[in-house]
């Protein structure tokens, strides 16, 4: 079963597992957010903090295509395929096991946050979005692109669109 979409799009639980995003442009794969899997099939450029060391193959039940810019994985419950996206960026523990097939490059930290990202007072996903803060006390969690964080003085944190 396809579905067709355009612009940005997010796996946040509702969808049917395994569930598959074709061909995106960017996809953010937040900590903690695939139960199962994740297959990463021929993107260009990888970017993870969680070890990529497994074997998964995933045959997916429900796929996500069209003209997709950016995909965020925010809550998947089962397995995940991420089809020829250009590039991958996975935080990390955003799952227990990743397979890489066909990509051109990958870079890999396992360095942990000193704070999980679930502890975290707030958390801001997309592409230039803004919100503000006050007075946080264990951190904020960015997922995206084109933010711009300031902290003030007083604790204060504002996050706005580059």
């Amino acid at each position: 079963m396809n579905d067709e979409y355009s612009g940005d799009v997010t796996l946040d639980g509702e969808q049917r597992t395994p569930v598959a995003i074709e061909d995106p442009e960017d996809v953010f794969v937040r900590s903690e957010s695939v139960d199962g899997g994740l297959e990463i099939r021929n993107a260009e450029w990888v970017f993870s903090a969680t070890p990529i060391e497994a074997s998964v193959d995933v045959d997916p039940e429900k796929r996500v295509a069209g003209d997709i810019e950016d995909g965020y994985v925010d809550g998947v419950h089962g397995d995940a395929l991420l089809d020829t996206p250009e590039d991958v960026f996975v935080a990390y523990g955003a799952t227990g096991s990743i397979d890489a097939d066909g990509v051109e490059q990958v870079f890999h930290d396992d360095t942990a946050p000193t704070t999980p990202p679930s502890a975290c007072d707030a958390s801001v996903t997309g592409y230039q979005r803004s919100r503000t803060v006050e007075s946080p006390d264990t951190g904020i969690v960015l997922t995206g692109g084109g933010h711009e964080v300031t902290v003030t003085a007083d604790g204060g944190v504002t996050v706005e669109s580059a």
